[in-house]
């Protein structure tokens, strides 16, 4: 379910939306890899069931055309885009689909306040 859609089970926290309804669309694998293959075709059922907001918490360098096209057509119906902007520790530097500009890019900062290092 994830923390935000956390109901009370009286023995933790709630989640800030409990009563939310959450779809998961496993696009990659449990060692955490996966190809653009899986991602298109996550995004095509996003556009299919129009979500009200997705979180994609993976990237590429690789600049796909198809999966902008695709992230363009989710931003044109309205429905956010969240995007990991990576974890590779280079400076300045944003994965895809993080990068395009149709997306909300979001990264990890440490307890002071600064970007983890492996941002």
């Amino acid at each position: 379910m994830g923390i935000i859609g956390a109901r009370d089970n009286d023995i933790g926290m709630v989640g800030v939306a409990p009563k939310c309804k959450i779809i998961t669309v496993k696009v990659l694998g449990s060692d955490g890899t996966g190809d653009l293959n899986g991602i298109t075709k996550a995004l095509k059922y996003a556009i299919k069931v129009k979500p009200n907001i997705i979180n994609m918490s993976l990237g590429t360098s690789e600049n796909n055309p198809v999966i902008h096209e695709l992230i363009k057509k989710l931003y044109e119906l309205n429905i956010p885009i969240i995007s990991a902007a990576g974890n590779d520790g280079k400076k300045d530097s944003v994965n895809y689909p993080a990068a395009y500009p149709e997306t909300i890019c979001v990264t990890a900062y440490d307890k002071n306040g600064k970007p983890a290092k492996f941002n």
